[in-house]
């Protein structure tokens, strides 16, 4: 599709979000195709190499856009007045909060509720959700975290460990986490778990429809993207994204939650690039905000088609960890945004998360 300044709608929307993203000040993410837009993608064209500067989203500035946005790792996450998303998927205002970057910590009642969540996904009083094809389904007013994929009483697979479970796997993990902290609820889509992380993160919230994937919602009003401040690459010339040694470093001034996508090394020393995504978390009231991190990890054979049934666990991300990892993976983070009360998408209790039994 080519974008052009009078266009409208949702395309618009995701166009103005990447430039954002990039760091072009687009003003409103309206959807409107105006001058303000016009002008940023013009600035945009004219610092990349052999596209033509005419202010058009063809194909090959549309490319250069996704491109731009998985390399760019020097500018930090540093807004002195980043975007406040507020209720109902609106972006206002100015950020109040902690640290240079502006970031405002979740509140009790959400870390609370969270950590509610992580004892429900690590098992601490049941049953702890393995690594296999299942999802995060809104049912009835309750989450309810399946046994298989795209709805209840799905059992069309087998496991290493024998029978089914209730299961996630890495981007059906974050994609529902994503929908449990906003509060999408009803408006839920288990389909998000398909396009890239980086891809719902950047989206606005409005339903998409691809073909061969079905429906979902982007999280773009309350994601963010977080940039290098430069020291991954002091470490490795190498790396697209940061390291954990760079996230852990700047914990203080990073907001509580971190949703991820993963590199890592392989043993013949090349990358697997963007096959993983991970959460990491941020205890802004603990002694030295301690960083935590909880995924999906796992492996299905090629051979016997058989998910590992690997445990989720909770991990701190401590200097032996660090130092274990720092050199085989990297990151390309998005930080969720709360608002000035530490809030996300609303206040009170989230609906109550369940297993499939």
């Amino acid at each position: 599709m080519v974008l052009k300044q009078g266009n409208r709608g949702a395309d618009v929307r995701l166009l103005q979000l990447q430039l954002r993203a990039l760091g072009f000040d687009v003003g409103d993410i309206d959807g409107v195709f105006g001058p303000k837009t016009h002008g940023e993608v013009i600035a945009f064209q004219r610092e990349t190499d052999a596209i033509d500067v005419d202010g058009i989203v063809g194909p090959e500035t549309a490319e250069a856009l996704k491109q731009a946005l998985v390399m760019k790792d020097q500018d930090p996450f540093n807004d002195a007045q980043p975007a406040q998303p507020q209720a109902g998927g609106g972006v206002v205002g100015a950020m109040v909060g902690m640290g240079q970057a502006g970031i405002t910590p979740c509140d009790e009642e959400t870390w609370q509720q969270f950590m509610a969540l992580k004892d429900t996904l690590t098992g601490v009083n049941a049953e702890p959700v393995k690594y296999g094809p299942g999802r995060g389904l809104f049912v009835n007013g309750r989450w309810v975290i399946s046994k298989g994929p795209g709805r209840l009483n799905s059992v069309g697979w087998s496991s290493e460990p024998g029978g089914q479970y209730a299961s996630f796997h890495c981007s059906s993990f974050t994609n529902f986490f994503l929908g449990w902290l906003l509060r999408y609820d009803d408006d839920w889509t288990h389909a998000g778990n398909i396009p890239s992380l980086f891809e719902i993160c950047e989206a606005p919230n409005i339903v998409f429809t691809k073909q061969g994937v079905g429906s979902y919602r982007g999280y773009g009003p309350f994601c963010r993207q977080i940039m290098s401040n430069g020291a991954t690459k002091q470490r490795n010339q190498a790396a697209k994204g940061l390291d954990i040694r760079e996230l852990h470093d700047r914990r203080h001034t990073l907001p509580t939650f971190l949703v991820c996508g993963q590199s890592s090394k392989r043993q013949d020393g090349t990358w697997r690039l963007w096959h993983h995504t991970v959460l990491f978390a941020i205890d802004h009231n603990s002694d030295g905000r301690r960083m935590f991190r909880i995924a999906a990890d796992g492996t299905k054979s090629k051979e016997t088609k058989r998910w590992s049934g690997k445990v989720m666990r909770w991990t701190e991300v401590d200097e032996d960890w660090i130092a274990h990892h720092n050199a085989t993976t990297f990151f390309r983070p998005y930080g969720v945004l709360a608002d000035a009360e530490g809030a996300y998408n609303g206040k009170g209790p989230r609906p109550p998360v369940s297993l499939e039994a």
